[in-house]
Parts: C-alpha cells; structure tokens; sequence
C-alpha cells in the first residue's frame, strides 16, 4: 500500500486532479451551451431544484474547506487530497449540475433559471482555479497560499449564496434585483431633474465636465425635455407599488416547493415578463438621458418616452390583477396611472 506522500500518491493525485478539472468543464461547458433536448432529460418526479442545489452548495463548502487546509498545511497529504477531489466528482458536483437541470424556465420562471444555472457555472469556474493551487509534487508551497485562500474564499461565496437563494426563495431575490432597478432609476430622475433645472441656454456643461458641452437648448425642446422627465417620474412611480403587490406576493419557490405548490405557466410567464419590464424601463432610461445630455433634443427623447409608456401599458395589462386573476388595490392604482400618464 502507498504511503500517503509516496510517488505513487502523488501519480494518483495528478490523475485525480486532471479528472476533476475535466468534470468541472464539462458541467462549466454545458451550463454555457445547453443542448436542445437538455429537457428531455428530466425524470418524470425530479427533486427540488433549490433543495438539491442547497445540498450540492453545503456539501461543497465543507469539502474545499477541508481541501483548502490540506494544501496550505505542512505535511501535505497527497491521498486525502484525493479522496476529496474524488468525494467532489461522484457527490456535490453532479448534484448541483442535475439542480440547474431539472430547473426549467417554463415551471421555476426564466430569472431562477438563469440564476441557478449562473451560480453553478460560475462554482465550477472557481473550484478549476483552487484545483490550480494544490502541490502536485507533495510541498505546499508559500506562494499558493494567497490563491488558495482567495478561491476558497470566493467558492464559499458562491455556496452561501445558493444555500440562501434555496432558504429565501424567488421573490426575495427578485424583489432585491427590481429594487436595484428602481435605484437606478431614481438616480437618472435625480440627474435629468437637476440637469433640467442648471442646462445653461449658452450649452455649457452643467456637470462642469471639462471638454463636454450641452447643445443650445431652444424653448421647444426645454419643454419637451421638462414632459420626458415628468413622464419618466411617473414610470418611476411604477417601482414601489409593483415591487410590494405583484414582486412580493407571488407563488413562492423555494426549496421547500412541492410540485402541486408550483405557480402556473402562466404565472410563471407574465412573473418573468414583468422583471423584464422592469429592466427595460431602467435601461431606456439611462439610453433617453444619454440623448439628452449628448444632443439636447428634447423632440427625440419625447418620441423615445412615448415607447417607454407603451412598454409600461403593456405590463399593467399583464399584472394589473393580483396573481389569482383578482382585482386588488394595484388594480385601481393602476387604472388611476393610465389616466395620469395621458395628461399632457
């Protein structure tokens, strides 16, 4: 039998390593290129998603944990290092790679797909580079120290963030995601108001950036620019309503969702396709303040808002009911909000 640091240890060690990294590109590479017939795959009573994901994650901080301290401890042990590459490979690995398999957007929305599927393939990512940092000729090596330490740090990140993701559920996370959303927009309301209200009729830039001027600003277009911001104001005012009676008070998946508690497709859909709006409105916002800033033209930022209304029309077509198809106090809100964004 080898001793734990004899050259055939070591030989075992190199091949562990090397079947390891290949295992985590593989999962890597098809988290990036998912094949079209990926959910046919899917046996027909598959666990929860977040709950094996969270397995997956828990198991995989303990295990780099213990790899980590292998690697940076004197004597280094090259067949415990092993047992743990191998642990990896035939436990935690595959389970969070069957996870962001059996998550398909149609049942577990869109956002939480792309989440879990993110998280894992950013997980193996890591683990490729603290796998980097073990001494395949049996020293531990002062200089690997600091990887070591970094990717661990990064890998039990990525594992707290999951086990989270599976505790708190889809609309915690989503509700953070439109939050930032509604920050964002907040802070182009407040720049467009202010630029607004210190434009100089002379062009002058009125951030005082040196090298960046402002175009002359006839009346005509000042008027349309002071109607772009109070509209974009009023879209602005979609965030919080949306965020407390639609984002919040969805069907809740999380790691303790059986099959029967998961929403409907369409639920599901109309779930995804409002984040998207939420999105949109934020990133229009940012293209319209652009425009401004750059050319002025009040006339071309007006047609621009008058696509962001439509967009917000839209969407409180699809949510203006609560998620049971039932009026509710967004409803009405919502229908006073029509007639506010019509006003001149």
């Amino acid at each position: 039998m080898a001793s734990p640091t004899s050259p055939d240890a070591l030989t075992t060690l190199r091949k562990t390593i090397v079947s390891t990294k290949t295992l985590a590109l593989r999962f890597e590479a098809a988290i990036q290129n998912p094949t079209p017939d990926a959910l046919l795959n899917i046996p027909p009573n598959p666990p929860n998603p977040l709950a094996l994901l969270a397995d997956g994650a828990r198991i995989l901080k303990a295990q780099t944990t213990k790899l980590s301290l292998l690697v940076l401890n004197q004597p280094f042990t090259p067949s415990e290092t092993t047992y743990i590459l191998k642990e990896l490979c035939k436990g935690c690995m595959p389970a969070m790679m069957t996870a962001a398999e059996i998550c398909p957007a149609d049942k577990y929305t869109n956002y939480l797909h792309r989440l879990i599927r993110a998280s894992v393939g950013s997980s193996m990512l890591v683990l490729i580079k603290l796998l980097g940092e073990i001494p395949v000729d049996g020293h531990s090596v002062r200089d690997s120290e600091r990887g070591t330490l970094q990717y661990t740090g990064q890998l039990w990140e990525s594992c707290d963030f999951m086990i989270n993701l599976a505790e708190k559920g889809l609309t915690s996370y989503a509700a953070v995601k439109v939050t930032e959303y509604k920050e964002l927009v907040d802070d182009a309301l407040e720049e467009l108001e202010e630029w607004v209200t210190e434009v100089p009729d002379d062009g002058e830039d009125s951030f005082g950036v040196p090298g960046i001027l402002v175009p002359h600003m006839n009346d005509t277009d000042r008027a349309c620019v002071k109607n772009v911001v109070k509209k974009l104001k009023l879209i602005g005012l979609l965030y919080p309503p949306l965020l407390k009676r639609r984002i919040r008070r969805f069907p809740e998946i999380n790691g303790s969702t059986s099959p029967e508690q998961l929403p409907s497709s369409k639920q599901v859909a109309d779930m995804d396709t409002l984040i998207a709006y939420m999105q949109l409105f934020h990133e229009e916002m940012d293209s319209i303040a652009e425009t401004l800033y750059t050319s002025g033209m009040g006339k071309e930022a007006d047609i621009r808002i008058g696509i962001i209304i439509d967009y917000a029309k839209k969407a409180l077509a699809i949510i203006a009911q609560n998620w049971d198809g039932e009026n509710d106090e967004f409803t009405a809100w919502s229908e006073k909000w029509l007639v506010k964004i019509k006003e001149p």
